[in-house]
């Protein structure tokens, strides 16, 4: 993206995405992959994991997959303005939801709660949506990098992510750094407070190795090995939660845009346990539906072996 000029970046995330998400098909929009430089990655990512799952991947040419992961991308960035849309009396329309039950009951036990998620499908609005089901999450998120590595258009784009999707539920984003840290001794504090406010904690632990400095456990993911983080995990087992992983995907129905939420209880009491399970539904996941996922184009940066 960088190599596109400051005022292509600031037209498409401050007019053509709002526009995006009233529902007009821009077609420059929908090329906006080649124009960024992101159809390469995307397609040395999709021939990796081909290469490696074989017949469990998706059978789709990856030129279609790079589309349409140029798609749920666009809905993802769109749903920045398309959240100031969301109420009770548009859900059924705009999310459908599988698991709820399994978390009302689990929230009736009055244990904690966790979603173990990954970088999938739109990724802002689900937290808007369970909000007006009863249950508040409050997820992990990133702050703003304000390097140079991110432009100045971008940074105020997620600047302004942040400021309108928050005003639309009950909880807050728990801010890490740009580089995913917690100052030290800090995060256990923010969990606890987020549990005696009888609220769901979440966070998207499909990072890269390389991406992530914290206590890691090694699992099978995507065909080889990789690490994810277990720290955030160790945490809730201490304060006898029940995990749940939380995948989301953006499905195109015509005009329509239907962000499907599925959750999955994970009984059990092991950290790294707990990781393998979540590690095989994501691929499973991915498998299916490589457009959904925002590590499509660094899927070799997983492989530790």
């Amino acid at each position: 993206m960088s190599s596109l000029s400051s005022w292509c970046q600031w037209r498409h995330y401050f007019f053509d995405l709002p526009l995006f998400s009233l529902g007009l098909r821009l077609q420059h929009l929908e090329d906006w992959d080649r124009l960024s430089g992101d159809r390469e990655p995307l397609l040395a990512g999709v021939e990796f994991l081909r290469r490696r799952l074989g017949a469990d991947f998706s059978s789709l040419p990856g030129e279609e997959i790079a589309r349409r992961a140029n798609l749920v991308k666009l809905v993802r960035e769109s749903d920045t303005y398309a959240s100031l849309l969301i109420n009770r009396r548009r859900l059924s329309r705009w999310f459908s939801f599988e698991g709820l039950p399994a978390l009302y009951q689990a929230i009736q036990s009055e244990r904690p709660v966790i979603f173990l998620g990954g970088h999938l499908g739109s990724n802002y609005t689900m937290w808007i949506a369970l909000d007006r089901l009863g249950c508040t999450v409050y997820p992990v998120a990133r702050a703003v990098d304000r390097s140079p590595a991110t432009s100045r258009a971008r940074q105020a784009y997620l600047d302004l992510t942040y400021r309108l999707t928050s005003k639309k539920w009950r909880g807050r984003y728990l801010f890490a750094d740009a580089h995913g840290h917690f100052p030290r001794g800090q995060f256990p504090g923010m969990l606890d407070d987020v549990f005696k406010q009888g609220g769901i904690c979440f966070a998207a632990i499909d990072f890269p190795p390389t991406l992530y400095q914290g206590k890691q456990e090694k699992v099978p993911f995507l065909g080889g090995m990789t690490q994810f983080p277990s720290h955030f995990i160790q945490l809730g087992l201490q304060r006898n939660a029940r995990f749940f992983t939380i995948l989301e995907g953006v499905e195109l129905r015509s005009r329509q845009k239907v962000r499907r939420i599925h959750l999955q209880p994970i009984d059990l009491q092991d950290a790294a346990a707990i990781l393998r399970v979540y590690a095989e539904r994501l691929t499973a996941f991915i498998c299916r539906e490589p457009w959904q996922w925002m590590g499509l184009a660094i899927a070799s940066q997983y492989d530790i072996q």
